[in-house]
């Protein structure tokens, strides 16, 4: 999820700027009609914003459309677990309007508050889980990617100095094996502990 974008206030009005976007013009003058009939629907709770920003919009398509498919990537790195919590209890309230012509498709780490969320009666008869496979191939892909990149800020001369007096090898190789254990196979995961260090 894109910086900025991680939190409760600004996850639902991004989608519909998204949608808004879109080659819509009957979403784009719905979205905009809500806005200007309540410009501080952006600030409001997030059921709110759900409801009349993505919602009520939507139901103004013909239901013959094909439905609209909004994919959610990063769902475990928007800012804390109540968060996550919500945004899939309320994703899941969606489920209220069968005819309503969109598809939600979440990606996320399997956080246990998240899988909870899925788990629970209102959302397990609507949902469809898939699992990305770990197995040691990949593992030894993130290995050589997090290797290979640890080697390049090592060797960077802007690090040089600071390199320097630290021990080698950098990280340690069970510093390595515990980023790639969190990686989960996902290269992701390591390209951001790369370019965070």
């Amino acid at each position: 999820m894109a910086a900025g974008r991680n939190t409760s206030e600004c996850f639902f009005p991004v989608i519909a700027y998204q949608l808004a976007s879109a080659d819509r013009p009957i979403i784009r003058q719905a979205i905009e009609e809500k806005i200007k009939d309540d410009p501080a629907i952006p600030k409001k709770n997030m059921k709110l914003q759900l409801e009349k920003l993505i919602v009520e919009p939507l139901q103004l398509l013909d239901l013959a459309t094909l439905p609209l498919i909004i994919v959610i990537d990063g769902l475990d790195e928007c800012q804390g677990e109540t968060t996550q919590k919500e945004i899939v209890q309320h994703l899941g309230s969606v489920s209220r309007y069968p005819n309503l012509p969109v598809k939600f498709i979440l990606m996320s780490r399997p956080e246990p508050w998240i899988r909870y969320e899925f788990d629970s009666p209102l959302l397990l008869p609507h949902t469809r889980r898939m699992f990305l496979k770990q197995t040691s191939k990949t593992n030894e892909d993130v290995r050589t990617f997090l290797r290979s990149g640890f080697l390049d800020i090592c060797s960077a001369p802007d690090h040089q100095q600071t390199m320097a007096n630290i021990p080698k090898p950098w990280p340690s190789p069970s510093v390595v094996e515990e980023f790639v254990n969190r990686a989960s196979g996902q290269f992701i995961y390591a390209s951001t502990v790369l370019k965070f260090i």
